[in-house]
């Protein structure tokens, strides 16, 4: 008698950990479907946009930013898209140029003088590709522009003056296309 009850005991402890294994597999195997189809919709979104940037770009447009105001909150980054059309009937070198403007439309970026710990926008300015990019005639680029919002930042509107330069045929850097302004309003 005492043998029955130690096996049915040993059998109960077999099933329960074949339920919980098979509830285990079953979890992780939700799990990694809902995160794949979480990528798959990021994806879609950003080629959502480079599609919208590119239609932009092809109404005749050659330096476009589609959504130029957002909302943000402190210590967070905030992506602004960028879509650049070369139409200059020559290859070129470009670069981007972002800066913090006062309230009156003056820069006032001092990057000599600047707290990048605290990232202060008066004076380092925001986080964005500082390299220099080819472009062939009629090619198309996106960029992304990422202001980190500063967590000592006062509530408000700040407003970043966004130029793209062309290296022109005498070596010097020339604005491209009309200047863009980026809009942060700090809740």
């Amino acid at each position: 008698m005492k043998n029955k009850k130690g096996i049915e005991l040993a059998i109960n402890t077999l099933v329960i950990m074949i339920l919980g294994l098979v509830i285990l597999i079953a979890g992780t195997s939700i799990f990694f479907k809902a995160y794949n189809k979480t990528v798959e919709m990021s994806e879609e979104v950003d080629s959502q946009t480079q599609k919208r940037l590119a239609d932009l770009l092809n109404d005749g447009s050659s330096v476009v930013v589609p959504i130029t105001s957002k909302e943000a909150e402190r210590g967070k980054r905030i992506d602004f898209n960028l879509g650049v059309n070369n139409e200059l009937l020559r290859d070129a070198t470009f670069k981007v140029e972002v800066e913090y403007m006062d309230s009156t439309g003056n820069d006032v970026l001092d990057e000599q003088n600047c707290d990048w710990k605290n990232q202060d926008w008066g004076k380092c300015g925001p986080f964005y590709i500082k390299e220099l990019f080819e472009l062939r005639n009629n090619e198309q680029k996106f960029l992304p522009i990422g202001i980190i919002v500063p967590k000592e930042a006062s509530k408000g509107q700040y407003i970043f003056g966004l130029d793209v330069l062309v290296l022109d045929e005498g070596g010097n850097y020339v604005p491209y296309g009309t200047r863009q302004l980026l809009t942060i309003n700090l809740r």
